[in-house]
């Protein structure tokens, strides 16, 4: 008769666990890999965004392999500070956005307060574009508009999170 083997049991929730067993398990059934590769990370952020940017960002190594874009609704006057004051709290560089700056791993960039933050070229060598975006936009930085330039240039290669905890707010935020 062969012994059970002592290896550790996978935290996997199944079925047939035990409710102690499926407790301990949850939390790390939630966080599981999807499998996918990306090349590029987009962050937008409305109320309550400096403060969880700033949770965020300092988790994240100073080799982190990717391009960072932040959307975050704040004032022009205050983007660069804010960029600033990121970028000496964190192991990875953050800088307000600037027009033709080349996307580079480990580097997240603000989009300018008052401004559109778009990406135009190509994976390898996109660049972001920064532009007026006219009367009609409500918001500036809209999260769509970035989102959607990345998307244009990286298809599903963008890991894209919005951040937000203002209900409805965060509903008008959506149609710039």
């Amino acid at each position: 008769m062969s012994t059970p083997s002592a290896a550790p049991r996978a935290a996997v929730t199944r079925p047939n666990d035990d409710a102690s067993a499926s407790k301990a398990a949850a939390p790390a059934a939630r966080f599981r890999s999807s499998g996918k590769s990306y090349q590029l990370t987009a962050i937008g952020t409305s109320t309550g965004g400096p403060v969880a940017l700033q949770k965020i960002l300092t988790k994240l190594p100073g080799n982190y392999p990717h391009p960072i874009l932040l959307i975050q609704h704040m004032p022009a006057t205050f983007t660069a500070a804010f960029a600033a004051r990121l970028n000496s709290l964190c192991q990875i560089t953050v800088k307000e956005a600037a027009n033709g700056d080349v996307l580079q791993p480990g580097v997240a960039y603000l989009a300018p307060g008052g401004m559109q933050m778009m990406i135009e070229g190509r994976p390898g060598s996109a660049k972001i574009r920064i532009l007026d975006g006219g009367e009609r936009m409500n918001y500036k930085p809209c999260v769509d508009v970035t989102f959607g330039s990345a998307a244009k240039i990286y298809h599903d290669k963008v890991l894209s999170m919005v951040l937000t905890g203002m209900g409805l707010m965060a509903a008008k935020a959506h149609a710039c």
